[in-house]
């Protein structure tokens, strides 16, 4: 455990929504309800499968025109930053993100050493 997690994680996630900095995103997930614990092995359960879009806050920031150059990221990669605080989980490689009506790509995710916030390099 970092000796900057817990309270400074707050501090910081609270600062970056007073400051109004971070806006509302979603993480598109498929779900299908669990069959009963009475439902046959034997027998297909075919409950409908639903999108469910989970909600947090963030924003969307661009890459120092240095490491384009250096090649660390490439031109049209994003930097969306995650605000933990009231994350329902943790994002993977296989999720998109959605905010204000575009789509990315998760490419890669980084963690802050407060753990306040997740940095998500993406695509569109």
């Amino acid at each position: 455990m970092s000796l900057l997690e817990g309270e400074l994680a707050e501090i910081i996630g609270d600062a970056l929504v007073a400051a109004d900095i971070p806006y509302d995103m979603t993480i598109p997930r498929l779900h299908q309800e669990p069959p009963p614990d009475d439902w046959p092995s034997w027998q297909e359960w075919l409950a409908p499968i639903t999108v469910v879009e989970h909600e947090f806050q963030g924003f969307i920031d661009t890459y120092d025109a240095r490491l384009i150059a250096a090649g660390v990221v490439n031109v049209g990669d994003v930097k969306i930053v995650i605000i933990q605080q009231g994350m329902p989980f943790r994002p993977d490689l296989t999720d998109t993100i959605t905010a204000r009506g575009a789509t990315y790509t998760i490419l890669d995710i980084a963690e802050d050493p407060a753990r306040a916030t997740l940095e998500v390099r993406a695509k569109r």
